[in-house]
């Protein structure tokens, strides 16, 4: 289980912006020692978790 934490802000009538952290404690993915099926490689499951470990995001929604 990972701890994800966003933001989201009305600047206007016609722009949100959005930002946040994904693995906010950056844990380690749960180990796997299986490599077939399902798109798995040596040592975690991708179906499951983000090799990436903690990535920050930003968006931007303009409507008009």
């Amino acid at each position: 289980m990972t701890l994800d934490w966003q933001i989201k802000a009305n600047a206007s009538k016609n722009l949100t912006l959005t930002a946040g952290i994904r693995n906010l404690l950056n844990q380690d993915p749960p180990l796997s020692i299986r490599n077939t099926g399902g798109g798995n490689q040596v040592g975690y499951d991708g179906r499951y978790t983000d090799p990436l470990g903690r990535t920050v995001y930003m968006t931007g929604n303009l409507k008009f």
